[in-house]
């Protein structure tokens, strides 16, 4: 399992008096900031789980997956993998050492960060046009996941003196 707590702490400023040439918060060309310091708190836990297992001689097979939990979107998020690789050639010859054929199926998701969560909108302090963060936008938002299958084989020949992998 993995817990992990990740605080993000944010500094900038507001801009103010950007068309006036007279204003106090100008400093040549350039508008001066009012700071300001954010402070966002993200908690992920995970849970991870993997069994292996050898139904008959040759085959392995290897199931698996993740849970994961984030106190920034609802709800829980399961990535799912399996694969297996099985020993054609149990008798090896001088030419031929061996070969074994395997294939795989995976997800994996990456949670979105505090960041890709903030809105924000324009409001105005002292008179002035500022950016200020209005909240958080789209609970219903989701993990961006990707799954990928692969396949291949391994070739070992003259007594395992060379080796062919291919994977698709």
């Amino acid at each position: 399992s993995q817990w992990t707590q990740t605080d993000v702490e944010s500094f900038g400023g507001k801009y103010n008096d950007l068309t006036d040439p007279q204003s106090p918060h100008r400093v040549g060309n350039f508008a001066k900031t009012l700071p300001f310091e954010d402070l966002n708190t993200s908690q992920t836990m995970g849970f991870y789980l993997q069994e292996s297992i050898n139904p008959i001689t040759g085959l392995n097979v290897h199931l698996g997956g993740r849970l994961d939990k984030s106190n920034l979107i609802e709800g829980s998020f399961f990535y799912p993998k399996a694969s297996a690789n099985y020993v054609v050639l149990e008798e090896p010859s001088e030419m031929l050492s061996s070969l074994a054929v395997r294939m795989g199926y995976g997800t994996s998701g990456m949670l979105p960060s505090s960041n890709n969560l903030e809105t924000y909108g324009t409001a105005y302090y002292d008179g002035k046009p500022a950016l200020v963060k209005m909240g958080t936008s789209n609970k219903d938002l989701k993990p961006e996941t990707q799954t990928e299958i692969e396949m291949g084989f391994d070739l070992n020949l003259m007594e395992n003196t060379h080796k062919i992998e291919f994977t698709y």
